[in-house]
């Protein structure tokens, strides 16, 4: 059996971002068995599984009772497998208007399902969406990535953002969240055009990724915008992976075009050492935006810190630009 979809009890577990559990009934128990086990349940539509485990199909209340081919007469002889052989024949309009048909006006249909070369890949409920996870995982992996960077995209990057937070609100640990953006990166699409362009940001991705610890999250923002989440990194130990990732990118080759020596990062650091409860996510990637635009007030190609603790009584904010040239990386 493939590993999203487990048999557990006479349920079909389906895994995923969060586990949900539907009744599930074999391809070859009966009519009678499947209208039993929808009673018990309280349900009226089961999902049915194949021989080996994998998700064969679906039966409703509806199919069992209202179908000549279920009389009351048949339906101890009549296998589950025996109905979805003759339903699959038809094509997906059909299979919904076999769902549907003999309602009464102003009920609603409580399970479709949705085919995909003549194969079940979704189960449509008047309250939910059933989806095979095999269907979507890849969906999901690419829209978790940077299609340029192969770091992680703004959406995964915020999301993990906020679980990285929790975890350290719980544990009251030292947090570093860092916004890094390249230096005047317009020019490299003006002069040299926009493939160059999208060579360089993916350099400057493999440099944060390749320069910062294996559990740090990296991901693009946007544009010409990084970001990092350090944990365990007090408001000393962020220096060094700051010093560390400016020193790489200073070494990647820059186009002649550009008539520059080395490009450079505009870092912004907020660091969290207090006010574990009183702080949000929002207001730490305010106070990391803020650091990084005093960096660029300051003219670019640096980094400051803007350290959030609480003083017993209040928040507190303390700004202060990075000498970073002495830092041990």
């Amino acid at each position: 059996m493939s590993e999203s979809l487990k048999l557990h009890d006479g349920y079909l577990m389906v895994a995923g971002p969060c586990q949900r559990a539907a009744p599930v009934i074999d391809l070859d128990a009966t009519a009678e068995d499947a209208l039993c086990q929808m009673e018990r349940t309280g349900r009226r539509e089961l999902l049915v599984a194949g021989k080996c485990g994998s998700l064969a199909g679906i039966v409703t209340e509806a199919d069992l009772t209202q179908s000549e081919m279920y009389r009351a007469d048949k339906r101890k002889l009549r296998t589950v497998e025996s109905f979805l052989a003759t339903r699959l024949k038809s094509s997906p309009s059909d299979f919904r208007m076999s769902v549907t048909q003999g309602l009464c006006p102003g009920d609603e249909a409580r399970c479709v399902p949705v085919l995909q070369d003549g194969r079940i890949v979704s189960v449509l409920t008047d309250d939910d969406l059933f989806i095979s996870w095999k269907e979507i995982s890849s969906l999901l992996n690419a829209a978790s990535k940077d299609q340029l960077t192969d770091l992680a995209s703004r959406a995964q990057f915020m999301r993990r953002l906020g679980e990285e937070w929790e975890r350290t609100r719980r544990r009251r640990s030292a947090f570093a969240l860092l916004l890094i953006d390249l230096d005047n990166f317009k020019q490299v699409n003006d002069l040299c055009g926009h493939l160059v362009g999208d060579a360089t940001l993916s350099k400057v991705g493999t440099c944060l990724q390749n320069q910062l610890r294996s559990y740090d999250l990296v991901g693009r923002i946007g544009g010409d915008e990084f970001a990092a989440i350090c944990c365990n990194c007090s408001s000393e130990d962020v220096l060094a992976p700051i010093a560390r990732v400016r020193q790489a990118v200073r070494d990647l080759p820059v186009p002649e075009l550009l008539k520059r020596e080395a490009f450079t990062l505009s870092v912004g650091a907020a660091v969290v050492c207090g006010g574990y409860e009183q702080l949000s996510i929002e207001t730490i990637y305010e106070a990391a935006d803020e650091a990084m635009y005093a960096t660029k007030r300051a003219g670019r190609d640096g980094a400051f810190r803007m350290v959030l603790g609480h003083d017993g009584q209040q928040l507190t904010r303390e700004l202060s630009r990075l000498e970073l040239d002495t830092a041990e990386v």
